[in-house]
């Protein structure tokens, strides 16, 4: 580990912090973290073998479909000039003909109602093509109603057409509701249960790689008092204005508050932010970087992950010294929408330790991607001489998701600081998000690199407007 002078950074190095400072090896051999959840994927659970809330409104959908198509279908009828039941049943079912008889249609709704409950309710199949049938079914049917059937005999027109285009549509609306939300939802619930969530309660905090995945059933443990804290400010020269036994007696309250944090967080989150640290280092650090574009001193690069989302970097020198630049990326995280535009919100909810804690974001729509916000796990660590801070998603049941603001996704994505003299930094910043949302992917991809360079170009003027800064004294 690589100890800093005390004077230049918020979080100091000093002996009785040297055995907590998390600090890894440069080159381990880290686990890949997986996509983190988004706070709806317990739809899509299966718990304890029982039907998924997302597949369950499924069926509750197609029996939706056969009421409003019988009762519309009654309504029809009734509204006919002779409402007689005998005469119903003998003309629209027992002598059914297509040209005359609207009873068809309910039996094309009947149809969709077994044949989708049977395979999706009944057996639970997880493919398209059943409900891909029943609706091209009712799409081939419909027009052949519409063209065979003796429209100037019937005097409720309005409610007839409108009986035709309920089971069209209907139908239309099965297939989207399936293939866009119930299969993906539960096979993305299935793919994050099985990588070790238990269902059972919330994670062990003892478990160093239990997943960053808290169902929102499971207590969260409020902050403690000694959670929100602010080390100590050192003067540069307190080696001199203050005696040996004053010294002695500050650093052991501070030992003392040390303790304290540091017995009083959620272990599980913390394993979880290491966990965070790794995976997003490992990320930066891999091969398979291809240049996208430079911008000045700014070079962006991206790959393509194996679910088919990009990730970007970018590798930029600023002008400031390195422990500053922390500071103004981690400590100061309420000043972030002062100094870049594309950020209307931010803030720490809730502290976990000296180096960990849970921020909230909200950016403002760039182009054509509205508003987002990001409930995060961030930490920070010392890996060689560069100051690592890790952040992403993870569920935080304290917050709910805003109705207006649609919640994004954030993967392993971190700032690397290190120091290359004591005025300039290099930094390099991993973008690794999922915006949601019916966006193409082009655009996102357009956006997400303007707004990397836009941050950057914002961030050096800030870092123009700061006060001198103050001359670094060693000891």
């Amino acid at each position: 580990m690589q100890e800093q002078d005390p004077s230049r950074c918020l979080i100091q190095v000093t002996p009785e912090l040297a055995g907590s400072v998390p600090s890894i090896p440069v080159t381990p051999q880290y686990p890949y973290m997986p996509w983190y959840p988004p706070p709806n994927f317990m739809r899509g659970a299966r718990l304890d073998g029982r039907m998924s809330a997302i597949r369950r409104f499924f069926c509750l959908f197609v029996t939706f479909d056969l009421l409003l198509t019988s009762l519309l279908w009654l309504i029809t009828l009734m509204l006919g000039d002779q409402f007689d039941i005998k005469v119903i049943i003998e003309k629209q079912i027992l002598h059914y003909k297509i040209k005359a008889s609207l009873f068809d249609i309910v039996m094309a709704s009947a149809s969709r109602f077994v044949i989708l409950l049977l395979f999706y309710g009944f057996v639970q199949i997880n493919h398209w093509f059943v409900v891909a049938l029943t609706t091209a079914g009712t799409g081939v049917f419909v027009v052949a109603k519409v063209i065979m059937f003796d429209w100037d005999n019937v005097n409720s027109q309005v409610l007839l057409i409108m009986l035709v285009l309920s089971s069209f549509v209907l139908s239309w609306a099965e297939a989207w509701l399936l293939d866009i939300k119930v299969i993906p939802q539960e096979r993305y619930a299935q793919e994050v249960l099985s990588a070790g969530f238990l269902p059972s309660g919330p994670p062990s905090v003892s478990d160093e790689r239990t997943r960053l995945i808290v169902p929102p059933y499971a207590a969260s443990i409020p902050p403690s008092e000694s959670a929100f804290y602010s080390p100590m400010e050192d003067s540069t020269d307190s080696d001199d204005s203050i005696d040996g036994a004053e010294n002695r007696s500050r650093r052991s309250r501070r030992h003392r508050r040390v303790k304290q944090i540091s017995s009083s967080p959620n272990e599980g989150h913390v394993a979880k932010a290491k966990d965070i640290v790794a995976a997003s280092w490992k990320l930066l650090n891999c091969d398979h970087w291809i240049l996208e574009k430079t911008s000045g001193s700014a070079q962006i690069e991206s790959f393509k992950l194996d679910d088919g989302y990009k990730v970007f970097k970018m590798t930029s020198v600023l002008d400031v010294n390195a422990c500053e630049l922390f500071n103004i990326l981690y400590h100061r995280l309420s000043d972030l929408p002062k100094w870049n535009p594309t950020i209307e919100e931010a803030r720490v909810l809730e502290q976990i330790d000296l180096w960990t804690d849970i921020s909230y974001q909200v950016s403002k729509k760039v182009g054509l991607i509205a508003s987002r916000e990001y409930v995060t796990l961030r930490r920070f660590e010392l890996i060689g001489s560069q100051k690592v801070i890790a952040t992403a998603s993870i569920l935080y049941p304290r917050l709910q998701s805003s109705k207006n603001v649609i919640r994004g996704d954030v993967g392993p994505s971190c700032w690397a600081i290190r120091e290359v003299d004591e005025s300039t930094s290099e930094v390099r910043w991993l973008l690794n998000t999922k915006i949601n949302g019916w966006i193409p992917v082009k655009a996102v991809e357009t956006a997400l690199s303007s707004v990397m360079v836009n941050t950057i170009t914002n961030l050096r003027r800030h870092i123009e407007l700061l006060p001198q800064q103050t001359p670094v004294v060693t000891a």
